[in-house]
């Protein structure tokens, strides 16, 4: 009796073993799939991204709106609302270079709206607001850009240099820096166009 009583506990006690064995599994395999299929999307944002400067220097216009429209449909959920709102200041950016400072407007306002510290979005916005006559309100816009690209080009200097970093963060960050030189360029130009001095 006893023993029939051992040997049911056993069969009991081995079939939740394979059960959860089983389950945990398939929740691995689950795990390991959806793990990948973020790295995939992941691997795609950051071409997207690469084809996006690629198209900017080649002064592709079109092509930088198409596919900065392309990444935010495709990687709002996996990058974050920096990455988004610098897809916005470059579809402002082909739209100014286009001479449609209505749209370059609009769309640097929705970058602003998605991530407030991005500096491309507020650059872009000032290019607008020259190309409509807005000059005062250009001034202002500029002096915000220039103290927002100083503190974020210092933010993600930080950031390169932690060493938890993935290769892949690693490489959004390099990317990220390079932008933001860029952008402290762009600024400088700006402001030798707009007359305005240090001390101003």
């Amino acid at each position: 009796m006893k023993d029939s009583h051992v040997k049911s506990y056993l069969i009991v006690f081995v079939l939740c073993v394979i059960f959860i064995s089983s389950t945990t599994y398939s929740a691995n395999k689950a795990n390991d799939k959806k793990e990948e299929e973020l790295y995939a999307q992941r691997e795609k944002c950051i071409s997207l991204m690469n084809e996006r400067t690629a198209a900017y220097s080649a002064e592709d216009w079109i092509n930088l709106e198409r596919l900065s429209r392309n990444y935010i449909s495709c990687c709002k959920k996996v990058h974050d609302p920096r990455n988004i709102a610098n897809a916005y200041g470059d579809i402002a950016c082909a739209n100014n270079e286009l001479k449609k400072y209505n749209i370059a407007l609009k769309e640097s306002n929705k970058g602003i709206i998605e991530y407030y510290a991005e500096t491309g979005c507020h650059i872009q916005k000032v290019v607008a607001l020259i190309g409509l006559k807005r000059l005062k309100e250009a001034i202002e816009e500029l002096k915000i850009a220039e103290k927002l690209a100083i503190h974020i080009k210092e933010e993600n200097q930080r950031d390169l240099n932690n060493s938890n970093n993935s290769e892949q963060d690693n490489e959004l960050y390099r990317s990220r820096d390079n932008l933001y030189d860029a952008q402290l360029g762009h600024i400088k130009a700006l402001k030798d166009n707009l007359g305005i001095t240090e001390e101003d």
